[in-house]
């Protein structure tokens, strides 16, 4: 996930999102953040429809990656 993440960010430094707070709300958990967090990421991906794609791949990763118990799991989980 550290390698998602970083990818995440160069991302999002290459577009110019610089905006206070923008990398904390990309390579956190989506889960983990309040409501009006999301709702100021909300409107950062509906800005930058490729930084939305991005993110919703490492949220993708990172389900699979906590959800499977093995290696093999994890890649029928990743072919889908």
């Amino acid at each position: 996930m550290q390698h998602v993440n970083r990818e995440l960010n160069k991302l999002r430094r290459l577009v110019r999102v610089t905006d206070r707070g923008s990398k904390y709300l990309l390579l956190s958990i989506g889960a983990d953040i309040d409501k009006e967090s999301q709702e100021k990421l909300k409107v950062i991906l509906e800005k930058y429809p490729c930084l939305e794609i991005a993110y919703q791949l490492k949220e993708e990763l990172r389900s699979i990656y906590e959800t499977s118990k093995t290696l093999n799991s994890a890649k029928r989980k990743f072919k889908k």
